[in-house]
């Protein structure tokens, strides 16, 4: 039982518990979709795993690159800076402010 519904918020018609229901109303929603929307982020981490399987095993133990003298740890650090030059370039272009939301903005500082 939900603390809205349980005895703890007296009035049952009063502003507070008014918004508590439309709080929890709002809330489900929210809820129920991120539970799903995890497993095709799950499934696409799998789908690249096992497509970077084989350069992994190509890789493991050996003393160079085919002829090339590069060391793998060198191959995995240029990796590593690659993997994590793109999490900042995705997290900075997420957090940049698009032109509709900044029209958005500039309509509700009006009202």
């Amino acid at each position: 039982m939900s603390r809205v519904t349980s005895r703890t918020i007296p009035a049952k018609g009063s502003e507070r518990h008014k918004a508590a229901v439309t709080g929890d109303t709002v809330g489900d929603p929210l809820k129920d979709t991120a539970g799903p929307a995890i497993n095709p982020l799950i499934k696409v981490m799998n789908m690249v795993s096992l497509l970077l399987l084989p350069l992994v095993l190509k890789f493991h133990r050996r003393r160079g690159v085919d002829g090339t003298g590069l060391q793998p740890y060198g191959i995995a650090v240029v990796i590593a800076v690659l993997a994590l030059a793109a999490i900042v370039w995705a997290v900075h272009k997420s957090k940049e402010d698009s032109p509709e939301m900044a029209q958005m903005e500039k309509e509700f500082e009006k009202a």
